[in-house]
């Protein structure tokens, strides 16, 4: 894996009540296997959060109270704040699985071998993830992450084969 340093999970949306819980919208469906989970604050770096419990909230979202977060004011300044965890503690995939930040730099070629762009970053939509694309002309492509699109990831040439959208 070469990518280095945390890795979001999530993000800690606003207050549920007042004993100090919020919402927690994860991105990955093992969080509930994190106990320590870090934030990043401006100008401190990153603080360790030790989760007490959670519970379900509705579709994907949790509700989390973390200890010594016991107050609706000290909930509130966690809010809009992403959930970091290392690299090295999230679960092993099965064959073929990936995370999607474990792609970010990755080469985006046509079905030719032609060289589209660089990925930077991967979008998330209610209905499915977006590559963004770097493009050599410095534009930004969006390629819906669906089989019709995304042909192949192969990780060993660290390269994403895909037809565009306009071609399918």
């Amino acid at each position: 894996m070469k990518y280095k340093g945390p890795v979001a999970i999530g993000r800690i949306g606003k207050p549920f009540g007042y004993k100090g819980e919020v919402k927690f919208f994860p991105e990955i469906p093992e969080f509930r296997k994190f106990r320590t989970l870090r934030v990043q604050l401006p100008e401190l770096g990153y603080k360790k959060l030790e989760v007490e419990y959670f519970k379900p909230a509705g579709g994907h979202t949790l509700i989390v109270k973390f200890a010594g977060i016991d107050t609706e004011e000290l909930a509130s300044q966690l809010k809009g704040l992403e959930v970091f965890v290392e690299p090295e503690e999230l679960p092993v995939l099965d064959e073929g699985e990936f995370y999607f930040f474990e792609l970010i730099d990755f080469e985006v070629v046509d079905e030719s071998g032609s060289l589209i762009g660089k990925l930077e970053y991967i979008e998330t939509t209610p209905a499915h993830e977006i590559f963004v694309v770097s493009t050599p002309d410095g534009k930004e492509l969006l390629i819906p992450v669906v089989k019709e699109f995304v042909i192949r990831i192969d990780r060993e040439k660290e390269r994403i084969v895909v037809r565009l959208p306009d071609e399918a």
